[in-house]
């Protein structure tokens, strides 16, 4: 099934013809915005992320109605993974092949699906995918978005000719009219015989020293010779940025909002304005905006931005901090220890109500005074969790020699 494409010009009037030169088995939909007059695509190029050990068959089976019931099973893995379904041209599954290695991985599996995929599916059979994903509480740890320049309105070498400037002498920048990224690389290839072959500018830093954002844009037709005419702009998320693009994505209402979610966080993520021209300037809303980039604006629904909301409380703040900066300890001390030592010394190191400060309790009581309605946290609910993970906690933590639980 191949998804419509719909084409805005200036006067407003939808006409629905396919105007792509791509050939694809599924053309992406064209967005035009109503001042625009270039063409644009976008779609999906990447969705990765984990789910519990306990949803594998229920994931597994998830994925076969959509890529068929006969992946093949590969005894090795990638990560921290050894073993591995690939379905044929599709998604690859990762887990472990002893339960004891889950933990390596906090008891998830994890899901990979590459962009040919999502490519072949649509935009609509995308969205039907990824709202999916949602009901096995899926946790994106990478979510990657691209947009189509088809008409070429600048090419990559020619943004950095327009944008960065750099010292012949030190080679530190002199010019940085670029917005939302601190660092920037052009990169090129030329064949043998001169000819260029590569063309890529990309913004930003993968990995730990990134900030969960990288953007490259590179010329596709090089890479694809001459199959797509295209300049790409395509942003990579990862962690809690790559969270909230996947969940804005899965709450789109049709395809063609989803398309303009993915191409308003693609241009979302930079901005090319001539702070050269006014360098003492520090708000960058008075700055003039380059032409090009203007032109790309205009053919989308405009730039979101994947900002993580900030927490609100001084509980939240702590809750943020401990799953930032103390979990990788906490997942050492478990790996290094039995579950029954792990848990017993960690609800003996909080039964220390002597080490809360004011501060720490008038937010807990802040706390508890927002959330008076909330049904108190049920015992019964933390043995059955620890029941399930086949832990067993001492008996005195309730408070009863017989090992009975106090009455609720």
């Amino acid at each position: 099934m191949c998804c419509a494409e719909r084409e805005f010009r200036q006067d407003g009037v939808q006409s629905g013809g396919v105007t792509s030169s791509v050939k694809c088995e599924n053309p992406r939909p064209v967005l035009r915005g109503l001042d625009s007059q270039i063409e644009v695509q976008t779609g999906v190029h990447c969705a990765r992320g984990t789910v519990s050990n306990r949803q594998f068959g229920a994931l597994k089976s998830y994925v076969n109605a959509f890529f068929g019931d006969s992946p093949q099973h590969m005894l090795w893995g990638r990560w921290f993974y050894d073993r591995m379904l690939q379905w044929d041209d599709g998604p690859s599954l990762l887990y472990h092949s002893d339960p004891d290695r889950a933990e390596r991985t906090a008891g998830r599996v994890c899901l990979d699906v590459p962009g040919s995929v999502f490519d072949r599916l649509g935009m609509w059979a995308t969205l039907l995918f990824l709202r999916g994903l949602a009901q096995f509480d899926f946790q994106s740890s990478r979510f990657d978005g691209y947009l189509d320049d088809m008409d070429r309105t600048i090419t990559p070498a020619q943004i950095e000719a327009l944008t960065v400037a750099y010292s012949r002498e030190t080679g530190h920048q002199t010019r940085n009219d670029y917005a939302g990224f601190r660092t920037v690389q052009h990169t090129y290839q030329l064949s043998k015989g001169g000819r260029l072959t590569a063309d890529v500018l990309a913004f930003g830093r993968r990995g730990k020293e990134g900030a969960g954002r990288y953007l490259r844009i590179y010329d596709k037709r090089l890479e694809s010779d001459g199959k797509n005419p295209a300049v790409r702009y395509e942003l990579e998320t990862s962690d809690r940025k790559a969270q909230v693009w996947f969940e804005m994505a899965i709450r789109a209402k049709d395809e063609n909002e989803l398309a303009d979610i993915i191409a308003g966080g693609v241009v979302g993520s930079i901005d090319f304005l001539k702070r050269s021209d006014n360098p003492d300037e520090k708000n960058l809303g008075r700055l003039e905006r380059y032409e090009f980039w203007q032109r790309i604006l205009d053919a989308t629904e405009g730039p979101i931005k994947l900002s993580t909301p900030q927490p609100d409380t001084e509980i939240e703040r702590a809750v943020l901090h401990v799953q930032k900066n103390v979990t990788p300890t906490l997942v050492m001390l478990r790996e290094a220890t039995t579950p029954e030592d792990f848990f017993e010394f960690l609800l003996g190191l909080t039964d220390r109500k002597d080490r809360l400060s004011t501060r720490h309790e008038k937010a807990i009581d802040a706390w508890k005074e927002q959330r008076a309605d909330n049904p108190r946290l049920s015992i019964r609910s933390i043995v059955g969790a620890f029941d399930a993970e086949g832990v067993t906690l001492p008996v005195d933590y309730w408070g009863n020699e017989n090992g009975k639980l106090p009455e609720l």
